[in-house]
């Protein structure tokens, strides 16, 4: 493996003008050697964060001046170019069309010149998992097996299932919404659904992965948090390296993200790792650590012993929001444990809730959000956090 394969660049980026965004990307491009990726005539693939009908001044998909000048760049040395991504949930067809609309993702791709790709449009391909124990076939969205090179075009921001998400986890969008639903219920752990987004990440294979956040989100993302201006572009050729790089510029310890805590278990990333930056160094405009979700995060900081306890005490639960609500029934399209129902408003039974925040990810008028609440009875066991506590999960840790 050459230098250039483990090398993560980090370059200053302030804003979305397109002659300061320019200028950064190909400097990205420049340092990972990417004129070696991509060819004229090979079919490349931009697999964008959509995750729903966002607008772009949101924060909450990739930036459509990203997705821009990324197709203008990738056109240029001769490729032909598709934007694509399937929405998040079991959502299917029209609602990926109507959040790559909204986003205006699928505008600047028509603008440049490139396909606009919807990932729900067609059957899905199955692909052998090479790890034994993983779902096997996986079944990936055709056009992603179609391409001749994938760049894997993600939003830093943070997640209230995997902590953050960036690189590794923006794979997870090249599965049909139904499938996404299907491995979130059986695979209802964190640290096992994150070993589960890495086959597919491993399986999906981008050549290229970039990280946008020139603007990133911080709290209770990936929809519901806060903007907060970072000021950076990452890329690398690894996403487990950019997402090590990710969570360095964010200041977190790396291992607080459950995709790098599922590398690190196939000794894929060393605790203490640092990656090889080339560049501008990891320092953001904000210059503090972004704050944490309230689930994912605390997770990671309480020593198990102490978390035992704490789950059974004081908790993070879901909670509807009555006056936000239009009742439109997105989440319990979603909801992979059938444990929303909708009358004239949505209704969450956490009992059977598998903490996996699908609703909260996929809520535009953050109707659906997490709360604190103090657990009425010691002796109750109806929470994953709890679950994953008693059986000492990594995903605690």
């Amino acid at each position: 493996m050459s230098k250039v394969d483990r090398c993560v660049a980090a370059v200053r980026c302030t804003s979305y003008r397109s002659d300061e965004l320019d200028n950064g990307l190909e400097r990205l491009w420049e340092y990972l050697g990417a004129d070696e990726l991509v060819w004229p005539g090979a079919t490349v693939l931009l697999k964008v964060n959509c995750l729903g009908p966002y607008a772009e001044e949101k924060g909450v998909t990739t930036h459509p001046a990203v997705v821009r000048a990324l197709c203008r760049m990738v056109s240029e040395r001769g490729a032909r170019v598709q934007v694509g991504d399937s929405a998040g949930g079991a959502t299917g067809q029209a609602f990926t069309h109507r959040a790559l609309e909204i986003s205006g993702i699928a505008r600047v791709a028509r603008e440049a010149g490139a396909e606009v790709v919807n990932f729900d449009a067609r059957p899905a391909v199955p692909v052998e998992n090479p790890r034994p124990g993983g779902p096997n076939p996986l079944y990936i969205a055709a056009a992603a097996r179609e391409a001749d090179v994938i760049i894997n075009v993600a939003k830093l921001k943070t997640h209230l299932l995997t902590g953050l998400t960036a690189a590794v986890k923006n794979s997870f969008g090249c599965l049909p919404g139904a499938y996404k639903q299907i491995l979130h219920r059986e695979y209802p752990r964190v640290d096992e659904f994150s070993q589960v987004v890495l086959d597919i990440s491993d399986v999906v294979g981008p050549r290229l992965h970039v990280v946008e956040a020139v603007v990133a989100m911080e709290g209770n993302g990936p929809s519901g948090g806060t903007l907060v201006e970072c000021g950076l572009l990452l890329g690398a050729r690894s996403a487990l390296d950019a997402d090590l790089a990710a969570a360095l510029a964010a200041g977190w310890d790396p291992f607080e993200v459950s995709t790098n805590r599922a590398g690190r278990d196939r000794g894929l990333l060393q605790a203490g790792a640092k990656p090889l930056v080339v560049g501008d160094g990891l320092r953001t405009t904000c210059g503090r650590p972004l704050r944490r979700p309230l689930t994912a995060g605390w997770l990671a900081r309480v020593p198990l012993p102490l978390l035992r306890l704490g789950v059974r005490l004081y908790e993070p639960a879901l909670d509807i929001d009555a006056g936000l609500c239009n009742a439109c029934g997105l989440c319990a399209q979603a909801c992979p444990a059938q444990a929303m129902t909708v009358a004239t408003a949505a209704r969450i039974d956490n009992a059977r809730c598998i903490r996996c925040y699908c609703c909260v990810e996929l809520c535009s008028r953050q109707a659906a959000r997490i709360v604190r609440r103090w657990r009425p009875r010691l002796g109750q066991h109806s929470s994953v956090c709890e679950r994953q506590a008693d059986r000492g999960s990594p995903g605690c840790r």
